[in-house]
């Protein structure tokens, strides 16, 4: 199956504005996209933002499908789903 991973904000400037479609098995979760992350772009992320150790991102970052705020890595994806990483901007 194939799911679209796009990040947006200071992260989609280091991962790529586009994002990238990526081939999973049949009944991934999102802890099975979390690990291709971790292959993928975790040389592109600063520690700041990425835990290579337990393939989880630091900080306020929000992982979206659609409209839905996922955060249980049990979460099946399905084919041509979308999801979206939002790192939340904090300051004043």
């Amino acid at each position: 199956m194939h799911v679209r991973v796009k990040a947006f904000g200071p992260l989609g400037a280091l991962t790529g504005a586009d994002g990238e479609q990526v081939e999973l098995p049949a009944g991934a979760t999102l802890a099975d996209l979390l690990r291709w992350i971790g292959e993928h772009w975790a040389e592109r992320l600063p520690p700041s933002a990425w835990n290579s150790r337990e393939h989880r991102f630091r900080g306020p970052v929000v992982l979206r499908i659609g409209a839905r705020v996922v955060r249980d890595r049990a979460t099946v994806l399905a084919d041509g789903e979308e999801v979206g990483i939002h790192q939340a901007l904090v300051g004043g």
